[in-house]
């Protein structure tokens, strides 16, 4: 992005007229965790009432497939979706951000576990309905 500037008109065009937000990690807790403890960690670190597990995965804490395919109630699973929607700081934190920022363009979430790259859509096998866009 920043040797093309200037040079690829629709890169300068872009940056010209739009913001970009970028959060590089939206898990500190748990991503300081991958480096001290368990490499393949992928929840949050925030005790769960009533269970002796640590955590909830947030990609499974928002409201798109909530629940779904993919997800467990078992806060001891990895793939513990939360007691609610959005329950987690970490999920909150970007959707009250993505909310005050009203007029948005794209919000595109890639993430990684199992050293794959991940994109949305990840919680079904159908192909998203602008597949060939992402």
């Amino acid at each position: 992005i920043v040797t093309d500037y200037g040079r690829d008109p629709i890169l300068t065009d872009v940056l010209n007229n739009y913001d970009i937000f970028l959060e590089i990690v939206a898990n500190p807790d748990g991503f300081a965790y991958t480096h001290s403890n368990d490499r393949m960690w992928r929840k949050t670190r925030k005790p769960n009432p009533g269970s002796s597990c640590v955590g909830v995965d947030p990609n499974r804490n928002w409201e798109i497939g909530f629940g779904g395919p993919g997800a467990s109630s078992n806060p001891c699973s990895q793939t513990y979706h939360g007691p609610s929607v959005h329950s987690e700081s970490e999920v909150k934190a970007i959707v009250d951000f993505v909310k005050s920022h009203g007029n948005l363009k794209t919000f595109v979430s890639i993430h990684s576990y199992s050293q794959m790259l991940l994109y949305p859509h990840g919680y079904t096998s159908s192909p998203a309905q602008d597949q060939a866009e992402l």
